[in-house]
């Protein structure tokens, strides 16, 4: 396994549940993302949904409301129930043929991060996450971990679990939307929920639905090539049903040694990711019976929930850090220990890597509690199946089939967007990718003005001596014309919170206070300069250029003494670096090299000097071009 991301829970049946049906439901179940401890949006209809018997009556109460309804034919039932201001806690009931009790539910503020590594970068990791985690103690705030997993298909439901903020919790929680949340938690004195659904090294293709990159003539090569791929896979997962237990025929599955990694193998399964389950026969011995047992497998590629004679008796989650190297160490109850024929099943998941049982011959036995010297050896032939592939992160819309479509029935206030790294190679497509994957969002969110924070990409990489082209640099223009074309998207400008030789920098309580200023601004209308100076036009003056600027009450300050980043270029295109002064709010840009300017530019490169800030706001200029080409 490649340990460029930690996997959370690498969708540990998500083979089931990422169906949007099911075939066999027996009690009324609800998608994990319902569970004890949510938060639900505030002042805006709740939605409960979930799964029975098909013609099942399924009612849903909240205090003194009670609504029904009655699964559909594929076993789908939904309601709606009325908005409610913050506050809490309350207790949903859900009852079919069976009930079950939301309990500590929170009515409040619900905010989704996503993005890549920058969002994923856990609180621990950041710069001044020791002494944040310490302070996390605030039952206020809520904390849910989408698992990461690329689909294709949108699925119906994605493992996860709402959890109350505190420092056990908050640690391995997205550090830029944790502050965000704990900001405005702070700001606007009602909870907040926080559903952090990201993934290291992932691109904006990945994140969009098909449906909106086809509706692009710019991207509809990148949505054929998803639905290309997606048909390589099976429509839908095996039925899984009683895999587990002892009676289980398993006859006709394949036959393989383990210990081993499956992907050296062969056999179909060199770069499978995706879910196969594994099953062994063994026989108890008579002085075994009716005690306590110890299940000793070695370390596991990536998740595994393993059960003995059909009961589950452990699982790993893929959130585990390094749990490709852990050995799996499960205590057997002595009430399943009886003397004959036992079954040990393993349904094991693997996202990244080889996949497979890893460990050495000698790590793989079954022993009596207490006396490892007594034990039965499980190296050797295990019968396997595949259940269900995968395809590749990567894949157009299959981190949003697998980790944003889960989501989308419940209400949510709007998104924080921390990404934009994985495609600087391709930064002419990104306005068309970050526009569509806006719009595709929404749409499936049935919320056309939900709101968005763009985090606008740092200063990274080497400073170049000379003006120059930029890829990163196209990214953040590409933002920045998102965020003015597009109706309630607005952006964190971070030009100078980045780090020359560190594409994850660690300073990320500035960050999420920027964008926290953007929503406080834009969405709840607070009375705060929530935007970054802006270019807003510029006018010839003999051998001089004025810049124009937006957003600029109470005017400009520069930091670090004098005014760096500007450039000019006159007709030939050659851009040289000039001198600025202020006037009012205005400013001036001369450079001697070049008498007859006809373009300007500010913080336009990877890793530029930026030091022209807004007074009032105290944040710096959004990088800018005047020479922005036609789009092609």
């Amino acid at each position: 396994m490649t340990p460029l991301v930690n996997l959370s829970r690498a969708a540990l049946l998500c083979s089931l549940l990422c169906l949007p049906t099911l075939s066999a439901v027996a009690d009324v179940r609800l998608p994990h993302l319902l569970s004890n401890h949510i938060v639900l949006q505030r002042e805006k209809p709740v939605a409960i949904w979930g799964w029975a018997d098909p013609g099942e009556k399924v009612t849903v109460t909240l205090g003194e409301e009670s609504k029904a309804a009655t699964a559909d034919k594929e076993g789908r039932w939904k309601v709606a129930l009325k908005a409610h201001p913050a506050g809490g806690p309350y207790e949903i009931t859900i009852a079919g043929k069976n009930k079950i009790t939301l309990s500590d539910v929170l009515f409040g503020e619900v905010w989704v991060c996503s993005g890549q590594s920058n969002m994923a970068m856990a609180l621990k990791g950041a710069a001044t996450g020791a002494q944040e985690i310490e302070q996390a103690n605030n039952p206020k705030i809520r904390l849910y971990t989408v698992s990461m997993n690329s689909l294709q298909r949108p699925s119906a439901d994605g493992i996860g679990a709402w959890r109350e903020c505190s420092p056990e919790t908050v640690k391995t929680f997205s550090a830029v939307g944790y502050l965000f949340g704990r900001r405005l938690q702070q700001d606007l004195n009602v909870p907040v929920g926080l559903i952090q659904s990201a993934m290291g090294g992932t691109d904006a293709g990945s994140w969009t639905p098909l449906e909106a990159m086809e509706s692009d003539s710019q991207l509809k090569g990148s949505a054929e090539c998803g639905r290309k791929v997606f048909a390589e896979f099976p429509t839908q997962p095996l039925d899984q049903s009683g895999w587990e237990t002892p009676g289980f025929v398993d006859a006709t599955w394949k036959t393989m040694e383990l210990p081993q990694a499956w992907g050296k193998l062969g056999l179909g399964m060199d770069r499978l990711e995706g879910v196969v389950w594994f099953r062994k026969a063994i026989e108890i011995p008579a002085n075994w019976a009716g005690g306590d047992l110890e299940l000793h497998l070695g370390p596991i590629d990536d998740g595994d929930t393993t059960y003995f004679n059909g009961v589950k008796v452990g699982a790993m989650d893929v959130d585990t850090p390094d749990n490709y190297k852990i050995p799996r160490n499960y205590p057997v109850p002595a009430s399943l220990v009886k003397v004959g024929k036992a079954v040990l099943a393993i349904r094991m998941t693997n996202r990244l890597g080889d996949g497979g049982l890893l460990g050495t011959p000698e790590q793989s036995y079954l022993s009596v509690k207490g006396e490892d010297s007594k034990r039965l050896a499980l190296a050797g032939t295990w019968r396997f199946q595949i259940a269900d592939r995968w395809p590749p992160v990567g894949t157009p819309s299959g981190l949003y089939n697998g980790m944003i479509a889960p989501l989308t029935p419940m209400a949510v206030r709007g998104v924080i967007w921390y990404q934009g790294e994985s495609n600087a190679t391709a930064a002419g497509q990104y306005r068309h990718l970050l526009g569509d994957l806006i719009t595709g969002w929404r749409a499936a969110w049935r919320d056309a003005a939900m709101p968005f924070v763009v985090v606008q990409l740092p200063n990274y990489m080497a400073v170049k001596p000379e003006p120059g082209d930029s890829q990163w640099a196209m990214v953040r223009e590409a933002q920045q014309q998102v965020a003015a074309s597009i109706k309630e998207v607005s952006m964190a400008v971070t030009i100078d919170l980045g780090e020359e030789k560190n594409i994850h920098p660690t300073n990320k309580a500035d960050v999420a206070v920027r964008a926290a200023l953007a929503a406080e601004a834009h969405v709840y209308k607070k009375d705060v300069a929530g935007d970054a100076p802006l270019f807003a036009g510029m006018s010839v003056e003999g051998n001089k250029v004025r810049v124009r600027l937006a957003h600029v009450e109470g005017g400009l300050e520069v930091r670090g003494g004098a005014i760096k980043g500007f450039a000019l270029a006159g007709k030939d295109g050659k851009f040289q670096w000039a001198d600025a002064t202020l006037d009012g709010q205005d400013v001036v840009v001369h450079c001697d090299a070049v008498a007859e300017p006809v373009a300007v530019r500010y913080a336009w490169a990877d890793n530029p000097e930026s030091t022209l800030y807004g007074k009032k706001s105290g944040l710096p200029i959004t990088p800018f071009r005047s020479d922005v080409p036609a789009e092609r």
